[in-house]
């Protein structure tokens, strides 16, 4: 079930995304015409594998650009940034979470955090401050040690910390339980909550499992966006 969130003016919204228009090559797109998340809110985008889900997400996050349409983070439009403002805009206000951690291997803990917040324009200083504030706050009390060396659930809380980290508008979370049996994905779908939730942004966390709906009050259906085609 989709509804529009309560919040109307743009800058009061965390996401707003007005007349918005992607294309496959194949006839398949992605029409949305208004979807709001309010500040902290926390949404489910839900559908079947391969239905579009990530590459909403990938617009959200302007890692993917629509040929219509604005997407405002907290009143900033981020199709209107150029690239490199909008790279440096989506390292202060965008976080992102994937199924499979997508961590820099041969790093730290700290420097897997840093990376987006050193892309984002922090000092050195200022991320590495950053970074130990969002590993503590997620249990890592070995900061420096390689990822390789850590277990799968550290590894999956440094993946959390790095979105959270500089204090995130908006988190993306994409398919993060699609590998993991039902008490992990329980598990982990209430870590990315809690984490988002203390970090006073709001989540969007895509899954085509019917269970996830249970974890949400609002669920986006990603079927309510697609036209036609074969799909992606």
């Amino acid at each position: 079930m989709h509804r529009e969130s309560p919040e109307s003016n743009s800058s009061a919204c965390a996401i707003d995304i007005r007349g918005l228009e992607f294309s496959y090559s194949r006839g398949f797109r992605i029409v949305v015409k208004r979807l709001t998340i309010a500040p902290e809110e926390q949404v489910l985008l839900a559908g079947p594998s391969g239905s579009g889900k990530s590459t909403l997400l990938h617009l959200i996050a302007g890692v993917e650009h629509p040929s219509k349409g604005s997407i405002l983070i907290g009143g900033t439009d981020i199709v209107a940034l150029r690239r490199g403002a909008q790279d440096r805009f989506r390292g202060n206000h965008v976080g992102m979470i994937f199924q499979t951690f997508n961590l820099l291997h041969g790093f730290s803990a700290r420097e897997n955090v840093e990376v987006p917040l050193m892309l984002a324009g922090h000092s050195a200083s200022e991320q590495r401050q950053l970074a130990l504030e969002a590993l503590a706050r997620l249990s890592i009390d070995a900061p420096d040690a390689p990822v390789d060396t850590l277990s799968v659930g550290q590894q999956q809380r440094v993946a959390v910390a790095r979105a959270i980290a500089g204090g995130k508008r908006v988190v993306l979370a994409d398919e993060p339980t699609a590998s993991l049996d039902r008490a992990n994905a329980a598990a982990t779908v209430a870590l990315i909550k809690e984490a988002a939730k203390r970090a006073g942004a709001a989540l969007l966390m895509s899954s085509h499992d019917p269970e996830m709906r249970e974890a949400f009050d609002r669920v986006v259906e990603i079927e309510e966006f697609t036209r036609g085609g074969a799909r992606p």
